[in-house]
């Protein structure tokens, strides 16, 4: 079952999309007519968002779509939809708005428990033949959210498959796929910011 999950600001929205971008997330922008009918439907490159918290992507042939055009925004998977302004359209480059609110999807089959960062409860993984530690931030029958620093996480895709060698909490060694990544607010070692890694148990 799917639960509807608000982005509280802009600041975090704009942390989701550059993460998309980093991690090469398939984006979306589409506008349906008044009858329902589909008039745009456009899969996108993220390229990155500028300093006037404006959103640049590259369409994969050339598009026209008139200025103050109104149309939708997508992640793959629908992680993550809003609706934005076309600020300028040439080519297969374009600029959008980005709204202060949008809605995110949080795709969860079972309940989850959480832990507090601070607990340290820790887990040995495995990323490309390298291993390393994360700390436990939730856990459910199907996944679990770890927290993993910027530089492990530069060697992160999402889909990717990695291993968790030794665990707690009743997680035995096995394979998991990456299925989000996003900035842990509050959280740091050292310099390092951290990221909060969602995994579903294969």
């Amino acid at each position: 079952m799917a639960l509807e999950k608000d982005v509280k600001n802009i600041e975090e929205l704009i942390s989701q999309i550059t993460q998309a971008a980093l991690h090469q997330t398939v984006a979306y922008v589409w506008k349906r007519s008044p009858e329902g009918i589909t008039v745009i439907n456009e899969k996108v490159l993220i390229l990155r968002v500028n300093e006037r918290k404006e959103l640049k992507i590259q369409f994969l042939d050339d598009v026209t779509i008139p200025v103050g055009e109104d149309i939708l925004f997508a992640l793959e998977g629908g992680i993550l939809v809003f609706k934005s302004k076309v600020l300028s359209c040439t080519g297969r480059f374009a600029t959008l708005s980005i709204p202060s609110m949008a809605k995110g999807i949080e795709r969860r089959r079972s309940p989850r428990v959480s832990y507090k960062y601070e607990e340290r409860i820790d887990f040995d993984i495995e990323i490309r033949n390298n291993v390393t530690t994360a700390f436990l931030l939730d856990l459910s029958q199907h996944g679990m959210c770890l927290s993993l620093s910027d530089e492990t996480v530069r060697n992160l895709r999402l889909e990717q498959k990695i291993r968790i060698l030794r665990g707690s909490k009743g997680v035995s060694p096995t394979e998991c796929i990456v299925r989000s990544i996003r900035v842990f607010k509050g959280a740091k070692i050292g310099r390092s910011m951290m990221y909060a890694v969602g995994l579903e148990f294969v």
